[in-house]
């Protein structure tokens, strides 16, 4: 018994001084002496949990380098084995979270679990002993869930690694990142900067990457010319290209910073790349700025430019709408005439041509033709018809109006329609979106007068009664009437996702919050990327107590929120999400 120990005892320290030299070895980046010191361990005792810990580690390292033995699969087979002979050992769960997180095609080649599940078993496994080995596995499991698009769950986990080890550097780095994704413009902010005290050195991409980063987050949360200027700065200092500038204007145009995205793109290098997406994100930063003649001449020079069919069209498409919203539809007869005739090679571009026509007061011809170019397009078949419904004046006033509308401007959209909306007789949907108008501009006692003539004609239009509903709740009058018009709207209409909305804000708005949080995951149900309705949803979550998803759902508004459409909300969602 007593020579048993002893050579259990020398075999212990004898496996000890390899793993000892072993591990020096590998500090000294000699990965080939180390792994032949423990498999000189191993061959002692196959059954040692540490030696088998290193073995995996230096054959993970090796892979890394593509100079090992082992391919990934072997790594992996043996990773397993240990878990499974090793089950109270947090290490084995933790390597293998980490190989499948590296190597994401073995989840489809072997039976394994996600890295996720690995990880949080390890972390199960370690308890509290080690706060400084949690923050390393939490940051392993961030790292993943980043690269999973899981951006809520990782920002949790870099803030729980810095908040465990604050010298964990990179760790400030990616929380940034991912609160940057869920837009935390703020939260984002606060943390790169604290990557970059922390950093003694950072390699010049990186470095470049995060000054126009943070700069543009600082012109995102304070948009005064100050900030403004710092970031135009940046850019010109970094020399960044065409992609950079049209990014930033993108996610300004976002936020509703207008003036700010417009003067990014008018600052951008000439290049002859400034085709495409940046003619489109220029035009529509014109427009907004209802710099209509700008926009004209802008696409005007662009379409010379051009020889790429598809963007041609595009563009003749936007001096259409630029011709049409300016209130001078002559100034498309500065094309030549063989571009005008270009239009017509496009269903939008026919009907817009159309449109111009008509409202220049000139000859024009018959809508039918218009039909003729594209029988089978929806579009031209639905506006064809609206002209045989309610007459051309009517039917071209209202797409002029609903242009309008789609820039927010509501007084312009009500101006449009105003004539035909007034006259006896006029249409149901003319009546309707100056009604709306009306309330989008504020003037809610003439939209509601507007709401309630059109009842009388029209008693049982869900959109009618959806409207003066939700127009009624946004005002804050008479929420019991709201949700009366609202609830027959959806007697009418049970599956409308907008009436569904409307009904959950109207409990909001008289506090059940229960009923208001089922009736706005109905309509979110049938419209899951809708930024209004996952605000709406934010706000109910907020009163009812649940803070986290509450978050979650105004995040997600921010992140559906187009950076190809005017978004008046981002602002005070910002404001909830991430506050001053």
């Amino acid at each position: 018994m007593i020579l048993m120990f002893v050579v259990l005892f020398n075999q212990d320290s004898e496996i000890l001084s390899l793993l000892l030299r072993a591990g020096m070895a590998r500090q000294l980046n000699q990965v080939h002496i180390a792994v032949a010191l423990v498999d000189e361990a191993l061959a002692l005792n196959p059954h040692h949990a540490d030696t088998q810990a290193l073995k995996i580690e230096l054959e993970m390292m090796r892979r890394d380098r593509m100079d090992g033995a082992l391919q990934s699969h072997e790594i992996l087979s043996l990773i397993l084995n240990n878990i499974d002979e090793f089950s109270a050992d947090y290490r084995f769960n933790k390597y293998c979270g980490m190989l499948l997180a590296r190597e994401p095609s073995l989840l489809n080649e072997t039976d394994v679990e996600l890295p996720v599940v690995y990880f949080d078993r390890s972390l199960d496994l370690l308890g509290d002993d080690d706060p400084y080995e949690q923050a390393e596995i939490i940051y392993f499991k961030g790292q993943w869930l980043l690269k999973e698009n899981r951006v809520f769950e990782a920002a949790d986990a870099f803030r729980q690694v810095v908040l465990t080890n604050p010298e964990m550097t990179w760790a400030w780095y990616y929380a940034g990142q991912s609160y940057e994704l869920a837009r935390y413009a703020r939260t984002s902010l606060h943390y790169y900067e604290e990557f970059r005290k922390r950093s003694r050195f950072l390699p010049a991409p990186t470095d470049v990457s995060l000054r126009l980063t943070t700069s543009l987050l600082r012109a995102l949360i304070d948009p005064s010319n100050q900030k403004v200027g710092a970031l135009l700065n940046e850019l010109k200092d970094t020399q960044a290209g065409l992609g950079q500038y049209l990014e930033a204007s993108g996610a300004l145009f976002r936020a509703n910073q207008l003036e700010a995205a417009c003067l990014v793109l008018e600052s951008a290098p000439q290049t002859g790349m400034r085709h495409g997406l940046f003619q489109i994100r220029l035009f529509m930063n014109l427009m907004a700025l209802e710099r209509f003649e700008d926009a004209f001449h802008q696409v005007s020079a662009a379409i010379q430019e051009t020889n790429v069919p598809t963007i041609r069209q595009r563009l003749l498409e936007f001096a259409l709408e630029a011709s049409l919203l300016s209130g001078h539809p002559q100034m498309w007869e500065q094309l030549p005439i063989a571009q005008r005739e270009l239009a017509d090679e496009s269903p939008n571009g026919a009907w817009m041509r159309w449109v111009l026509e008509h409202q220049a007061g000139g000859p024009h011809r018959d809508v039918n033709e218009v039909l003729s170019l594209w029988p089978q397009d929806e579009l031209t078949s639905n506006q064809v018809e609206n002209v045989k419904k309610i007459g051309a004046e009517a039917a071209c006033s209202l797409f002029v109006s609903g242009l309008y509308w789609r820039y927010h401007f509501f007084r312009r959209a009500v101006e449009a329609v105003r004539p035909h909306a007034l006259m006896k007789g006029a249409a149901l949907e003319v009546r309707l979106t100056y009604a709306d108008g009306l309330a989008m501009m504020g003037e809610y006692e003439a939209a509601f007068n507007t709401y309630r003539s059109i009842q009388l004609d029209h008693a049982f239009s869900a959109d009618v009664l959806n409207n003066y509903g939700y127009f009624l709740l946004e005002s804050g009058q008479n929420p019991v009437l709201a949700r009366e018009l609202i609830e027959e709207s959806l007697r009418l209409e049970p599956d409308c996702r907008a009436c569904l909305d409307s009904l959950g804000w109207a409990h909001f708005k008289l506090g059940d919050f229960q009923r208001a949080e089922q009736f706005i995951r109905r309509a979110l149900a049938r419209d899951k990327e809708d930024p209004e309705k996952l605000e709406h949803l934010g706000d109910v979550l907020w009163h009812l107590g649940e803070r986290e998803q509450a978050r979650k759902y105004w995040s997600l508004a921010l992140q559906n929120m187009s950076d190809f459409a005017v978004n008046s909300r981002y602002k005070i969602v910002l404001d909830k999400l991430d506050p001053p």
